[in-house]
């Protein structure tokens, strides 16, 4: 298995903090997450959020990693969303590196954006950073997944 998807590969326990578009202000959801992968290149994930009393929401994504094309490609369960991504830091990440970028095209509020997405996975820990822009401004914080095993 690929350095990238061994690293990701498991279960982990944190939280989703989110940009909520209507108030802007950030909302915090514990949150667990399950990936699975069953050859190169595909991984499983799986999140279970809690958002209030008795009440879990559970999401599930398709990825992709194409490591000869440097990309990544995520696709939920309903096929409601699926988007490529350019996978900057795929082929170097190991022990002196930690951190793969994705930059990819999205929509927010039906208007289209930049994303980039940060991924950062230690032994312990895995943090993904959602950033967006339209065009000509700076990017903007949209959500934050910090796990730990």
């Amino acid at each position: 298995m690929p350095p990238f998807q061994a690293a990701l590969t498991g279960s982990w326990t944190g939280t989703l903090e989110y940009r909520d578009y209507r108030s802007d202000r950030r909302v915090t959801l514990p949150t667990k997450l399950t990936v699975t992968g069953d050859q190169p290149g595909r991984l499983q994930l799986v999140y279970t959020y809690d958002d209030g009393p008795r009440r879990l929401v559970t999401s599930r994504d398709r990825v992709t990693i194409d490591l000869p094309a440097g990309t990544y490609r995520v696709q939920n369960d309903d096929d409601a969303y699926d988007a490529t991504f350019t996978a900057q830091g795929l082929r170097e990440f190991g022990p002196d590196s930690s951190v793969v970028t994705l930059i990819g095209k999205g929509k927010e509020n039906d208007l289209p954006v930049d994303l980039r997405i940060t991924i950062t996975v230690t032994t312990g820990s895995l943090t993904m950073l959602r950033e967006s822009r339209q065009t000509d401004e700076e990017w903007r914080f949209r959500n934050r997944y910090r796990f730990t095993r």
